[in-house]
């Protein structure tokens, strides 16, 4: 069921652009890192008698800012898409540009650059990193998915080619053998540790790109 022209239009706000249905998906950044830096502030005694403290440290990555440069970066090099996440996550992201575009999607899970870090602490607390705050990450729509990566990795940027869309409408995730579907976004993961959490404002789409070379 296709959104109303209301909701369609405010999805279509926050994505440059609009996938295509013949093209790769590339994610660059890692994601869950911002909401990871909430997380280690709020419960940080908690985490101290499970983890090591070098261990919390490399935890911490800086997000602030980053989405914008990645999307500019994109789309100068020629991307078709790109969203920049924050609230709900991977998914949520992912979901608003299928949606927003009309495309299906065959995605990877296990190629999303997220941290190991991030994985183990979620895994601890019960959250979803898929699902949990990712300002400073995108994901980018593009012909050149390999070459693009190729950039990012080229300036210490995590990044992957994470799968491609479709000329169905179908949005099925892979992760090993299993097979889902893409659904609709849930409640961020983070507001199960901060309930009075804020995200900032989301970086909006159809911006012109911005050189980065």
């Amino acid at each position: 069921m296709r959104p109303s022209p209301e909701v369609l239009e405010k999805l279509r706000s926050e994505v440059s652009g609009l996938l295509t249905k013949d093209e790769e998906i590339v994610c660059a950044g890692q994601i869950g890192a911002a909401g990871l830096s909430m997380i280690l502030d709020a419960r940080r005694e908690e985490l101290q008698r499970r983890f090591p403290a070098s261990f919390l440290a490399e935890s911490l990555h800086e997000t602030k800012g980053h989405s914008k440069i990645y999307r500019d970066k994109a789309l100068a090099s020629g991307a078709d898409a790109v969203i920049c996440l924050g609230e709900g996550g991977f998914l949520a992201g992912l979901w608003k540009i299928a949606e927003a575009s009309g495309t299906g999607l065959r995605i990877d899970l296990r190629r999303v650059p997220v941290d190991q870090h991030t994985i183990e602490i979620c895994e601890f607390l019960d959250l979803h990193p898929y699902m949990l705050y990712s300002d400073g990450a995108v994901i980018i729509g593009t012909k050149n998915g390999q070459d693009l990566t190729e950039r990012f990795l080229a300036e210490g940027v995590p990044a992957a080619v994470i799968g491609h869309t479709t000329k169905d409408n179908d949005r099925l995730l892979k992760s090993g053998s299993v097979v889902s579907c893409l659904n609709r976004p849930a409640p961020d993961e983070l507001y199960k540790i901060c309930p009075d959490f804020r995200p900032l404002p989301a970086e909006t789409g159809n911006k012109t790109a911005e050189t980065t070379e």
